[in-house]
């Protein structure tokens, strides 16, 4: 993924990114005669967070050029289901939302920096707690859940 983020100060900053990820799958599905399906979840994410930066005055010297700092805002996913086993695929958008925290390590004078991020993120997808549908057909299976991510960083400055 891509991200740019805008500081309105040294302490809070706007940042717009976008996700691209692939995921592959294998679900069987019961039944009198279990139906196997396999293929690959692409999920898009376009994000839109804002970044507080908390204060590393207080703390040692050894650890102020550590930039730590809180995140927050919402996405919206696209995902596209493509099945090995039906023709043609599945697509859907939703709305979610994510909170977080990371740090900011800067390198060369302060021009790159290298990070590390952890958050939560709430996703509202259409058959979420409800059976999951495949080219029509009921599966029986339930889907649930949420995300954790954990992302690592490299960055300039400009």
């Amino acid at each position: 993924g891509a991200f740019l983020s805008y500081f309105f100060s040294l302490r809070s900053a706007m940042q717009v990114s976008f996700v691209n990820s692939d995921h592959p799958f294998d679900l069987i599905t019961g039944g009198s005669t279990p139906v196997e399906y396999t293929g690959k979840i692409n999920m898009q994410q376009f994000k839109f967070d804002f970044k507080y930066y908390l204060s590393t005055q207080n703390v040692t010297k050894g650890l102020a050029w550590i930039n730590p700092y809180l995140t927050a805002g919402f996405t919206m996913y696209q995902r596209t289901l493509t099945y090995a086993s039906v023709p043609g695929f599945a697509r859907d958008n939703f709305f979610g939302g994510q909170a977080g925290v990371g740090v900011e390590i800067p390198i060369m004078r302060n021009n790159w920096f290298i990070g590390a991020q952890a958050s939560y993120a709430f996703m509202a997808y259409p058959e979420k707690g409800g059976p999951l549908t495949i080219g029509g057909n009921v599966t029986g299976v339930s889907v649930n859940g949420d995300c954790v991510n954990f992302t690592g960083l490299f960055g300039f400055n400009f």
